[in-house]
């Protein structure tokens, strides 16, 4: 077995099933790999068995000089014959960069009354070049749709974001959409519903009063 590290980046967080039994010394590919992670300046955490024969399979490791990591432990919940570790790593969040660009609302432009600017401007100044029609364009689109500043947070580098995620979150949100339009179509069901019993009890009590009233009118005859 072989172990080939190039590690350059301040903050390394290595994690995963490697396989071995990493507390037993005298296999000569685990002395290997101690004397790796410490040659590169890592320190292993997990000191106590990850799996059910009592060995320790699973590791997390971190720079020595920068570690972030708290609070790691290891249960067995008997989901598998590896248990569950779990650690907090204690680091900020990197801070969103911002992008400045320029819009236009062109949608909002009266195209009728753009044209006749246009022709307004081209009859009474006959451009010569194409520099000078392109000048005399973008004036007059300034005056309908000037130049708006915006600024948007970009999105970091997630590369765990593949287009398959991205696609599939996607359907998610279209799928809750269409889940909200039906529960409020639904909750306007009930409610007519709900307006037309109201209607049909106040219909009956008034069709009860008007009973009432006719056998008392006959009785006081």
């Amino acid at each position: 077995m072989y172990f080939v590290f190039h590690l350059e980046v301040a903050n390394v967080y290595i994690v995963g099933d490697f396989n071995f039994h990493y507390e037993n010394k005298n296999i000569s590919s685990v002395s290997t790999f101690h004397s790796l992670i410490e040659e590169h300046g890592l320190t292993q955490h997990v000191e106590q068995p990850t799996h059910k024969h009592q060995h320790i399979l699973d590791l997390v490791m971190s720079r020595c000089e920068t570690n972030h990591l708290f609070g790691l432990k290891v249960n067995d919940i008997c989901l598998s014959d590896h248990y569950i570790i779990s650690f907090g790593v204690n680091i900020d969040k990197p801070p969103l960069i911002k992008k400045c660009f320029f819009t236009r609302d062109i949608k909002s432009v009266d195209i009728n009354k753009f044209k006749e600017t246009v022709s307004s401007i081209l009859s009474t100044n006959n451009p010569r070049t194409v520099e000078t029609f392109n000048i005399i364009l973008r004036d007059v689109l300034d005056q309908f749709a000037p130049l708006c500043e915006r600024r948007i947070s970009a999105r970091l580098f997630a590369p765990w974001f593949t287009s398959r995620v991205q696609t599939a979150k996607q359907v998610k949100r279209r799928a809750e959409r269409r889940f909200i339009r039906f529960m409020w179509f639904v909750v306007f069901v009930r409610f007519v519903r709900f307006v037309e019993f109201v209607r049909f009890l106040r219909f009956v009590k008034f069709v009860k009063f008007l009973r009432f009233a006719e056998l008392s009118g006959s009785a006081g005859r």
